[in-house]
């Protein structure tokens, strides 16, 4: 009897399973899911038929559902509550006396106007309604975890988020800039992807370091979702959704569309005024190396072993020593003529053979790579070809290494590099370098450096370092120009490291797997970039570039017949006014969250965001004009 009971049981649950488990081609479940509410697209909803003529579309909408539940008006405020509370909700800050006094005192028509376009006018009001946006995209000025290290330039994105309210800047454009800005020349609004967390203590093992790529990738996914869509995309990192029909493959997904980003600064385009004044600069260093020239020496004899070698060329710089076996070469960059360090080839030589070649086996990896140029990437620093537009730049201004892993151990005896050995660019060279192999025991020893070379003394136009000699009337002023030419290139070098952004660095994308139950020890099929398909479908070939892979993301949230874009910010807006929004799960719009308290009225305030030319600004004054305000 026992027997029979359990088996009925084990039929029931297997009954159970598969109905719960019925999927659509998509992987998504039919049925009540894409009919909730939240998903439907958003419609402007006609006045309640009981609405008083010329109602205020807000006060007609409050007004009927307060008749429904038996509901009575709360007292008009006084002027001097209504100026307080303007300013509290708009500014974070009380209205001085007089500014009370003389608002209660103005009995013109449009005086409560011209007060709530004052508020909006003063620049404060950036700063308190961009705090509230730093809050839903979990904004932080350090790394967080138990390191917490600061992040020194995280700053711009947050002031970027503040002049977008002044500015009133369009939420779509908003939404669009933060993913993709800088495809349009926003870049300090992608500090939204990277605002999170990061766990900065790596370990050689491989489970924790897959693991801490998966949750970053997690933050961007889970955030997206929540800042923009108000859902919980995160719910389907292990599994398909348990209540939304967002299956597990469309957060992975989601989750290729951002596998090439990671943490890190990046330099920002110089404005036109700093391109002026960079011009300038050098136009100035030009003229002193030039007044300097009567005061150079001529270059030492060669044969000379005494005499420090040449000092680095833009062209091609050898470095020669006694034969060392090693698998591994790394070039380490510590100064630059400015920017980050460039190099078109390095060349590990053993005897007459090239063995840091790419196609001899070699293996190259670095420090980062400047994003956004095809012609500057790791692949180029050994693939045998010269020049500019076959080189590796760092992502590290003034900074950063390269490394070569041969394919077995070699006996070399020389190391050759440049920036540009077409000789046609001349920036971003290597002045202050180390070049070091590692033997069978791990040990790094050094092959050569720039500790042997004359210094660098040149500017973005010399092809080597002179020496001076100051003799005879013009020795002091030979002397003085030097000087100021050292504080000078100083100069040069901070401008063109003073416009970082803790905004994301951008690498080719690699390919994002499935993990099952969440695991990333468990990768399953490659899922190509994409988005949620319960809102229409956004398909990506799985070799998409990676800048394209966010620019169509944010198009796809930022249309204007999504369902939940311009819902989920309306009821922001309206949170942020009167202490909760018409769903008080402003993170959460789906068959989870709580139910919109009054569904007619947000519509409405949706429709007329999109209606409003995304104008926030707009759907202040809409509020703040209302009775209810």
């Amino acid at each position: 009897m026992r027997a029979a009971m359990l088996s009925r049981l084990v039929l029931t649950l297997a009954a159970a399973l598969a109905a719960t488990s019925v999927t659509d081609a998509r992987g998504q479940q039919p049925g009540e899911g894409r009919t909730h509410w939240a998903f439907r697209p958003v419609a402007r909803p006609p006045l309640p038929a009981d609405a008083a003529p010329g109602a205020q579309p807000v006060d007609a909408f409050v007004a009927a559902r307060r008749a429904a539940r038996g509901l009575s008006i709360s007292p008009r405020a006084d002027r001097r509550t209504l100026a307080r509370r303007l300013h509290l909700v708009m500014l974070g800050v009380p209205p001085t006396p007089e500014e009370v006094a003389a608002f209660a005192a103005d009995t013109r028509d449009d005086a409560y106007e011209r007060l709530v376009d004052r508020v909006l006018a003063d620049p404060r009001y950036g700063e308190r309604w961009g705090r509230h946006w730093l809050d839903v995209v979990r904004f932080a000025e350090s790394d967080g975890f138990e390191t917490n290290h600061l992040r020194p330039n995280a700053w711009r994105y947050r002031d970027y988020v503040i002049r977008a309210f002044n500015d009133d800047l369009p939420y779509d454009q908003f939404v669009r800039e933060q993913l993709a800005g800088d495809a349009s020349g926003a870049d300090a609004a992608t500090g939204f992807l990277v605002a999170g967390p990061k766990d900065i203590v790596k370990s050689p093992d491989e489970a924790l370091t897959r693991k801490q790529r998966a949750d970053e990738l997690d933050d961007m996914v889970a955030t997206t979702g929540a800042a923009f869509l108000g859902v919980t995309v995160g719910c389907a990192r292990c599994h398909d959704h348990k209540f939304d029909p967002i299956p597990q493959r469309d957060y992975y997904a989601l989750a290729a569309v951002f596998s090439g980003v990671e943490h890190g600064a990046r330099a920002l385009p110089p404005t036109a005024e700093e391109a002026a004044a960079r011009a300038a600069l050098d136009a100035r260093i030009a003229a002193l190396e030039q007044a300097l020239e009567r005061h150079a020496l001529p270059p030492p004899e060669e044969g000379d072993d005494d005499a420090p070698r040449p000092a680095v060329r833009f062209t091609q710089n050898e470095e020669i020593f006694a034969p060392v076996a090693t698998r591994r070469v790394r070039f380490t960059v510590f100064a630059t003529s400015g920017a980050e360090p460039c190099i078109d080839e390095l060349e590990v030589w053993a005897g007459e053979r090239n063995v840091g070649l790419q196609s001899a086996g070699a293996v190259a990896s670095a420090s980062g790579t400047l994003p956004g140029y095809a012609i500057h990437q790791l692949a180029h620093v050994h693939d045998g070809r010269y020049g500019n537009r076959h080189s590796w730049i760092s992502d590290e201004p003034g900074g950063g290494w390269v490394q070569l892993d041969l394919p077995k151990t070699e006996r070399i005896d020389r190391v050759t590099w440049g920036r540009d050995r077409d000789g046609a660019i001349r920036d971003r060279l290597a002045v202050s370098y180390r070049i070091e192999a590692q033997d069978d025991a791990g040990e790094w020893s050094v092959l050569a450096s720039s500790a042997s070379r004359l210094p660098f003394a040149g500017g973005a136009k010399a092809h080597g370092s002179p020496v001076y000699r100051f003799e005879g009337p013009r020795a002091e002023q030979g002397r003085a120009d030097l000087a100021a030419l050292g504080a000078l290139r100083d100069e040069r070098v901070r401008t063109a490291n003073a416009r970082m952004a803790y905004a994301g660095r951008f690498v080719p994308p690699p390919p994002v797997h499935l993990h099952r139950r969440g695991d990333p020890m468990q990768p399953g099929d490659v899922v190509p970039p994409g988005a949620l398909g319960l809102f229409g479908p956004l398909v990506m070939d799985e070799d998409a570039p990676e800048q394209a892979r966010r620019q169509r993301l944010a198009a796809w949230l930022a249309d204007p017949d999504h369902p939940l874009t311009a819902r989920v910010m309306a009821n922001r807006i309206w949170q942020f006014h009167f202490g909760r929004g018409l769903v008080a799960t402003p993170n959460d719009f789906g068959k989870a969250g709580m139910p919109c308290s009054n569904q007619a009225l947000l519509d409405w305030l949706a429709a007329e965001f999109i209606n409003g030319g995304w104008s926030i600004k707009h759907m202040h004054r809409v509020i703040m004009k209302s009775e209810a305000y």
